[in-house]
Parts: C-alpha cells; structure tokens; sequence
C-alpha cells in the first residue's frame, strides 16, 4: 500500500472516538487489512468491554498469536517495517497495534485519535498482505 493511501486511511481513523470492540488498536489495524485485502481479520470476534476483549484474546493465545493466525509469523527486524505494516508494541504492561509509515507507527489513543510513535518502541511487525 503507498504511503498516501496508508496517511489517507489514518487521517479518516484519527476523528474517532475510541470504543471497544468498534475503534480500537485492533479495529485500527483489522481496516487497513481489510483496505488491503478486502477481507474482515476480525470477522466473528465481537467484545464491547475491556475484559470481553482480553478473553477473546487469551482464547486466542495473546496478540501475538491472534495477528500471527491471520498475517502469519512476526517479523523482529524493524529495519523491515514499511508502509502500512502492523505493528506490536506495548505500553505500561499492555500489548497493542498500530500501523507503520515511515520511521513511526500510528497507534489509537483511549482518550481519542490517532498519535504517531517513534517505530523503536516496537516489538515486532507483520508485513501488510499488500505492502510490499
């Protein structure tokens, strides 16, 4: 996907005001693969709380383990990461997504939005099934 696509689908995602299950780090990534690929990662995965969202994870072995089923194996090496990648990260002890462009990644904030952070503070990433 080319970077003005990746800023354009960001820039529509940043007026939202988060919600669980509907706008989320998740939810954030899911659109851009779906953008991508025209298929719903997330089809059949409803939550609408905090903790219905930590359940479907830990039923899905973590993250980690959720991203992997669907966009295969994370890659470790961030000099990798381009464009419209998903991203892992972790903030205060919590896992979460974002989506790369350039040498940052756009994560949803639980107060509103979409803020870029710098792309080392990323654990790993999987390649966006149309990125490269």
């Amino acid at each position: 996907m080319r970077r003005d696509e990746v800023l354009q689908y960001l820039k529509a995602e940043n007026g939202k005001s988060f919600e669980w299950g509907k706008v989320d780090c998740a939810t954030l990534a899911a659109g851009l693969v779906e953008k991508c690929t025209g298929l719903d990662p997330l089809e059949g995965i409803v939550y609408g709380t905090e903790a219905e969202a930590k359940r479907e994870l830990v039923a899905r072995g973590g993250l980690e383990a959720a991203v992997s089923a669907v966009l295969g194996p994370a890659h470790d090496d961030l000099r990798e990461c381009r464009d419209g990648d998903i991203v892992l990260t972790a903030f205060q002890g919590q896992k979460g997504l974002g989506v790369a462009v350039g040498r940052v990644f756009y994560v949803r904030r639980t107060d509103g939005g979409v803020w870029p952070v710098d792309l080392t503070l990323a654990t790993k990433f999987w390649p966006c099934p149309t990125s490269r």
